[in-house]
């Protein structure tokens, strides 16, 4: 499959993004805007009277759930806006949860404690722990035997086997799994709708484990462990046939693997997205996303028009989501002091957390300093107070008068290693602490959770008192380093539903705009690796074999 990368997108052509934190959260409302401009709202609201079906996997804050509801909720609004409260109603239930799975207990317990909502047909669907409970004896002793063969030099071997047999025998090796709200074993393969449901667009979202294609997995690929949960999560959804499936994970993640399990049911459209080619202050560079089509539907939609609405430039500083209340910063400041050892004081007269940072923490503030000194902020905002691309010298920038800018920096990556500090949201990790040199302070986990889009302070979202109630500061900084964006994974949930056509589609998959798309889109907030200011356009071609199906 041909990759293409597109040029770097901080032109000033380009729209604003959002300009505050509740703009940034208002998308839902935006992204239903740019459906009606278009002309494709009717094909939303029909395919969403229909019913919607959604499954997870490794669905952690069930950033897919609520993503749809938050859309359904602002198409309500529209509705009643216009007048049609009649048609309004009608999409009360029209939203159904197939399954979650995620083996965090963290995760459990958040998708047990989902609210009862207008929007959703049912309090919840199952809720599955993890993926291997659903597999049989033979496939886990299948597992077993790849890891034997790695100890052994045959791993790679090994892993194509198990994925042979997996493919010619996936309805004999997946089985039913325990669910923990049904309190019996329950199918995590059926898609199964209620009598209202006419029709219903079925949907799997998933952010299959990455680690064995990062520097933190030894790029191993499929030797690593991980790879493993990608072949049960594969079998599964094949079998269970979604109209739309949404796969995300690191860019360096080979699509020829999804090629080999769905290229014959599915159209593969695959892009490399982040939070910045949207316009929003958060860094979450190079993750692949990639959409899967069933052919016996037809989807109307292409990369280059979703990349021409949504795409923007960023504006507003990741400072702005510093803004958690007092007592919320008072609960992590407590946590921050405890776990050193210190007792815990009043957070008014706390003028800077570093005092409470380990040592090494400590140096590494200066080296983030001067490493954003040397690169002359590359990703510097045009504002009123920075100016994009502003030829400055090092020299200038000295550390008094750098130190007035709300830079942001990863205070647990090495400086000349990971993320440097930034006035964007450094990439989040499940382990990081976000100093903010201009706050001097951290960022608390309800601002982790806010950063990755999450209405966590919005007082009408169940967000915030169901997440204080399952998950500890610390869990809350590890789901946001594992969750999706969610704004990023509710504009392809909307765009997919609203091009996708299930009265017209046919086995050759013939689409209106884009005949056969071959190529890979690559949208990222710069050009090659997200380095701004450049542009540069490469294809390369996975090897992939059809006769043998090979890893």
């Amino acid at each position: 499959m041909p990759v293409k990368r597109m040029p770097a997108r901080h032109d000033s052509s380009l729209p604003e993004g959002p300009r505050t934190v509740q703009e940034m959260l208002d998308w839902p409302t935006r992204a239903i805007a740019a459906m009606r401009d278009i002309g494709q709202f009717e094909t939303w609201l029909s395919n969403l009277r229909g019913g919607l079906i959604v499954g997870t996997h490794f669905s952690g804050l069930l950033t897919a759930e609520l993503a749809l509801e938050q859309l359904v909720h602002a198409t309500a609004d529209v509705l009643e806006r216009n007048g049609q409260t009649s048609e309004s109603e009608q999409l009360h239930g029209r939203l159904m949860s197939a399954w979650t799975c995620d083996k965090l207990p963290e995760s459990q317990d958040f998708a047990m404690s989902w609210p009862k909502s207008r929007y959703w047909h049912d309090a919840g669907g199952c809720c599955f722990g993890d993926i291997f409970d659903s597999s049989s004896d033979e496939m886990i002793e299948k597992f077993n035997f790849v890891d034997r063969a790695k100890e052994e030099g045959r791993g790679r071997h090994a892993v194509q086997d198990t994925q042979t047999y997996m493919f010619r025998h996936v309805r004999e090796i997946v089985e039913e799994s325990a669910c923990f709200r049904h309190r019996k074993c329950c199918k995590s393969h059926e898609y199964t709708p209620p009598e209202d449901f006419h029709d219903p667009v079925t949907i799997e979202v998933a952010g299959t484990p990455c680690v064995g294609w990062s520097i933190l997995g030894k790029r191993e690929g499929v030797l690593h462990d991980s790879h493993l949960a990608f072949l049960a999560w594969a079998a599964k959804t094949r079998l269970a046939s979604p109209m739309i499936i949404v796969h995300e994970c690191t860019a360096a993640f080979p699509v020829s693997l999804l090629e080999y399990w769905f290229d014959d049911m599915y159209e593969l459209y695959s892009m490399i997205l982040d939070p910045l080619w949207m316009g929003h202050s958060t860094q979450r560079p190079n993750r692949r996303f990639t959409w899967l089509i069933r052919k016996d539907c037809r989807f109307t939609g292409s990369a280059e028009e979703f990349n021409e609405m949504f795409a923007a430039r960023t504006t507003m500083l990741a400072d702005a989501f510093f803004c958690a209340p007092s007592d919320v910063l008072q609960e992590g400041l407590n946590v921050i002091a405890q776990s050193r050892g210190f007792a815990p004081q009043e957070v008014s007269r706390v003028k800077d957390w570093s005092i409470y940072y380990p040592p090494g923490t400590r140096e590494r503030m200066d080296g983030h300093l001067r490493m954003w000194m040397k690169k002359r902020s590359p990703d510097m905002l045009d504002s009123p107070r920075i100016r994009a691309r502003r030829k400055v010298s090092a020299e200038a920038l000295n550390m008094k008068y750098i130190k007035h800018y709300p830079i942001i920096a990863d205070l647990d990556q090495n400086p000349g290693y990971g993320p440097t500090a930034s006035l964007q949201c450094p990439t989040l990790v499940s382990h990081g602490t976000l100093h903010n040199f201009f706050r001097k302070r951290c960022m608390v986990g309800e601002e982790h959770l806010l950063s990755m889009g999450f209405p966590i302070f919005d007082e009408d979202c169940f967000l915030k008192s169901v997440v204080g109630n399952v998950m500890s500061k610390r869990m809350m900084k590890q789901m946001a380093g594992n969750a999706m964006y969610l704004p990023l994974i509710g504009i392809q949930l909307l765009y997919l539903i609203s091009h996708l056509d299930k009265t017209n589609g046919d086995n050759g998959c013939k689409l209106r705009r884009m005949g056969r798309l071959a190529s890979t889109l690559s949208f990222s907030s710069g050009g090659g690796m997200g380095s701004p200011g450049h542009s540069s356009t490469t294809w390369t071609t996975p090897e992939k074999s059809r006769s043998s199906r090979d890893v």
